[in-house]
């Protein structure tokens, strides 16, 4: 579990550690000072008690965040936190934002550039049309579940929460109800993202928008797109020519496997001289 100024990563964390368990604490900046606890920093501000004691925080009102719970085959539950929180920002804050230690199991996150967040803050001014990348780290082959848990804010006052799946096609209003698919072992960014309104709303001017989504399924990359590609070129960011595959389809496959890590930029173009370029992160 981690906690921050945005909340836990887990549905009822309150900040509280209980005598006798361990923790780590996350420095803001590098460097060879230590950190020295004491036991009270004045009369309203004890770090240690002899009770359970009562956990004080600013902006104790309601927040609009909420967790997203993934369910493995087996039953394992893992959460992150998605919070519009004053103080925050929509670029990373170690404030508001809390990175994975490392890729676990069915390690669930939301992603933020080329970091994997298990509590992603937001700037407060919450707009309807954003949208948040999800990643997974599914431990085998089989049935998984997405679902919404715990609400809060504007959140828990109906403004709905749509799970986009880009594998499928499929939007689900995880507000009314879960998500059920199958996935395949390995880690997979870009197949899922959170947005705000129908997908019918995002149109503009009744046009159907030409997007090329990406995701990353295992030790693949998948790259489709509603118009036919052409061919699709893979850069390392020396700007050095990796691969060229020509598809006309609107699916490619770029076999990942023998990419060293780091950012890659992929320049897609389309049959109609189209041409759209894509980051991806292995």
């Amino acid at each position: 579990m981690v906690y921050n100024g945005t909340g836990g990563s887990t549905p009822g964390v309150t900040g509280i550690v209980k005598v006798g368990q361990g923790f780590l604490v996350q420095k803001k900046n590098l460097g060879l000072d230590s950190l020295i606890f004491k036991n009270s920093y004045g009369p309203t501000k004890d770090l240690r008690v002899f009770t359970n004691g009562t956990f004080y925080q600013r902006n104790s009102e309601s927040k609009n965040r909420f967790w997203l719970k993934l369910i493995s085959p087996g039953d394992v539950e893992n959460t992150q936190l998605i919070g519009y929180i004053e103080g925050a920002t929509d670029d990373f804050e170690i404030d508001y934002d809390a990175e994975a230690f490392g890729l676990s199991s069915n390690l669930f996150y939301s992603l933020l550039e080329d970091k994997r967040l298990l509590i992603q803050g937001k700037a407060p001014q919450f707009k309807i049309d954003d949208q948040i990348k999800l990643g997974v780290n599914f431990f085998q082959n089989g049935n998984y579940k997405i679902e919404l848990e715990q609400p809060e804010g504007i959140f828990a006052a109906g403004q709905a929460i749509y799970l986009k799946d880009k594998q499928t096609g499929t939007i689900t209003n995880l507000s009314e109800g879960s998500y059920a698919f199958e996935a395949n072992q390995g880690e997979n960014t870009g197949r899922f993202e959170i947005i705000y309104q129908p997908e019918t709303v995002l149109v503009t001017d009744q046009k159907v928008k030409s997007t090329v989504e990406v995701y990353r399924d295992g030790d693949r990359f998948v790259v489709r797109s509603p118009k036919n590609i052409a061919m699709l070129e893979v850069y390392d960011l020396s700007g050095k020519i990796i691969a060229v595959l020509k598809a006309y389809n609107k699916q490619v496959v770029v076999d990942a496997s023998y990419l060293t890590k780091g950012m890659y930029v992929l320049r897609i173009k389309m049959i109609d001289g189209e041409i759209t370029n894509k980051k991806i992160l292995k």
